[in-house]
């Protein structure tokens, strides 16, 4: 049943998302389903802890959000990195094209379904198919895209970054707890309801 399951949504939503240049190649279509796997997620749950490249993953969830945190060990802290919407694809480009570390830690907001491939299968599926360059590519740029404003934003004053956050991630807001949001603005929780406050 699942087989069938992460096949349709493979087929759906993944494969649209690639771009037209694969989606009528059988072969390369039959290689990321059988190189693919299928989790039914639930809320909260860590896909992913800081870790070698050979345990890194690239994720794509079907219905929920997602977001990365690193987590200080001086300050002992979590601090917000990136949020990604639904039906977008998740990678830290370092870690997939030049086998850095990964840092961050992935976790799921709300319950869901996820499909992922290994880094290791990816790249293989890339040497064959190189279509898929342009792909990773604009997931990359995409990536610098994001990691730029972010620290533009950082750069602003509190009230700012909360004023922000809830401008440009409605979704965001919606799925995530006060916590999650306060990690986001660089804030402790009662340091984000204090700004949030301003706002009303």
């Amino acid at each position: 049943m699942q087989s069938h399951q992460k096949r349709a949504l493979i087929i759906k939503y993944v494969i649209p998302a690639l771009g037209n240049v694969l989606h009528t190649n059988e072969g390369f279509v039959e290689q990321l389903i059988a190189s693919s796997y299928l989790v039914h997620a639930v809320k909260y749950q860590q896909l992913e802890m800081p870790g070698y490249f050979e345990d890194g993953c690239v994720w794509f969830s079907i219905d929920a959000i997602v977001h990365s945190y690193y987590y200080c060990p001086y300050k002992l802290v979590k601090k917000g990195t990136r949020i990604w919407s639904k039906r977008e694809f998740i990678l830290f480009s370092s870690c997939l094209l030049k086998r850095e570390q990964r840092t961050d830690y992935l976790e799921i907001l709300e319950a869901g379904i996820v499909i992922y491939i290994k880094y290791a299968q990816l790249l293989a599926l890339l040497d064959q198919y190189t279509e898929l360059e342009n792909q990773i590519k604009l997931v990359s740029v995409n990536n610098e895209r994001y990691y730029h404003n972010r620290n533009l934003m950082m750069n602003k004053p509190p009230v700012e970054r909360v004023k922000q956050l809830h401008t440009e991630n409605k979704l965001f807001i919606n799925s995530s707890s006060q916590v999650v949001q306060a990690m986001h603005a660089n804030l402790s929780l009662r340091g984000y309801l204090n700004q949030l406050s301003k706002l009303k």
